[in-house]
């Protein structure tokens, strides 16, 4: 399946997966032995209140995150959870971020925020809050490299 549908410009893929962790440093440590990748450099997304590193698959990641800030989502996510799942990317490619962004809220889904805001590796990103899909949260991404070919 393409990911593209009728009326739709956009090409989506699975991007990452993300995992909450309570510590980010013991937690890369056991997924580099787990998983025999090494993970890239540890990163701090201020928007997002986490510090995150990814595992690269060859064409899908594993991010691993961990709370900055008491206040954050991801902090109250992990006191209820400890380590799990906590969301699926999808890369868009073909049009604007916002364009998808605007299309979704225009379906009435529940996206977070007021647009796509600054995430890892120099990407934008929005959610879609888990009532949306019946239980699952979705972040969309968009690379810089995507975002010059799209605009």
């Amino acid at each position: 399946m393409s990911g593209n549908g009728p009326g739709r410009a956009e090409k989506l893929s699975v991007d990452h997966i993300g995992i909450a962790v309570t510590d980010l440093q013991e937690a890369r440590e056991r997924f580099e032995k787990l998983l025999g990748v090494e993970p890239s450099e540890i990163e701090e997304v201020p928007s997002e209140k986490v510090r995150v590193s990814f595992f690269d698959l060859g064409g899908t990641r594993i991010e691993l995150f961990e709370s900055t800030e008491d206040d954050s989502s991801i902090h109250g996510f992990l006191e209820r959870r400890q380590q799990a799942v906590h969301h699926i990317a999808l890369r868009i490619d073909g049009s604007p971020i916002a364009e998808t962004f605007s299309r979704l809220r225009a379906a009435g889904l529940p996206v977070l925020g007021d647009g796509p805001s600054p995430g890892s590796h120099d990407s934008e990103v929005f959610f879609v809050h888990p009532r949306g899909s019946g239980g699952t949260l979705f972040e969309f991404t968009q690379p810089r490299d995507a975002r010059s070919s799209s605009e």
